[in-house]
């Protein structure tokens, strides 16, 4: 699985944001999923210090960069 990785928080919220714009775009006909949805993935902050969070299908790999999940990034 990848994950979007940022040096700060707020750069992960931007991230998330925009993705969560572009997620929603591909179920603007389900309006029951659009009214109960109210963001794309949590960002959560990884042991290193870096900020993450799951890449959106919606979005393009190439944009931020990504790494595969590892066990250890979490407590």
């Amino acid at each position: 699985m990848l994950y979007n990785v940022f040096n700060t928080e707020q750069d992960a919220l931007d991230a998330q944001e925009e993705s969560f714009t572009m997620f929603m775009a591909m179920h603007s006909d389900n309006p029951n999923y659009t009214s109960t949805t109210t963001a794309w993935d949590d960002v959560r902050r990884r042991n290193d210090g870096k900020w993450v969070f799951q890449l959106c299908p919606a979005c393009d790999p190439d944009k931020h960069t990504t790494e595969e999940y590892e066990d250890n990034w979490f407590e």
